[in-house]
């Protein structure tokens, strides 16, 4: 019912979800536009998102799937990063937020919000508490994207046997 909701809270909380799901939020937050390789690279040769360690958290490498890849191409064309894509392809900004703070404008993040900082912690909470809403699931305590990454791991052998696919 959660990822049903996605598409229609926050698309920032959406393309967080879809991206980094089973990973650390607060490292994947604070990915920039150089961590997102749309070249020919991955498993599928669509691409790939990386986020970085930090401290003992260990980084990881995500492959972009047709559906992950479409969905980022949608975000950066025409919409919440539409904006910042332009900039960074004309060479005005060398790199932006993936996941800026800041208020969307028309459905937009402004330029200098996506150059400024990533969104925070409570943010991310707050927008996760609205898509549960807009699914009808009850709010629990600590769910967030720890109950995600928890769900995915408990539920991943139901889909896959190969030991590189469940890490």
């Amino acid at each position: 019912a959660i990822f049903a909701a996605l598409p229609h809270g926050d698309p920032r909380l959406r393309l967080l979800v879809e991206l980094a799901a089973e990973l650390r939020a607060g490292q994947a937050v604070r990915a920039r536009r150089s961590d997102l390789h749309l070249g020919e690279a991955g498993g599928f040769g669509l691409g790939r998102f990386v986020v970085h360690g930090a401290g003992r958290k260990h980084g990881e490498i995500v492959d972009l799937h047709p559906e992950l890849r479409a969905l980022v191409d949608e975000v950066l064309s025409t919409g919440y990063l539409a904006e910042a894509e332009a900039a960074f392809r004309r060479g005005e900004i060398s790199d932006y937020y993936l996941f800026p703070a800041g208020k969307l404008r028309n459905g937009t993040v402004p330029l200098e919000c996506a150059i400024k900082q990533p969104l925070s912690y409570m943010a991310i909470r707050s927008m996760f508490v609205a898509v549960e809403r807009i699914a009808g699931v009850e709010h629990q305590q600590g769910r967030s994207f720890y109950g995600l990454r928890r769900q995915a791991t408990d539920l991943a052998p139901e889909f896959a046997q190969d030991a590189r696919v469940l890490n």
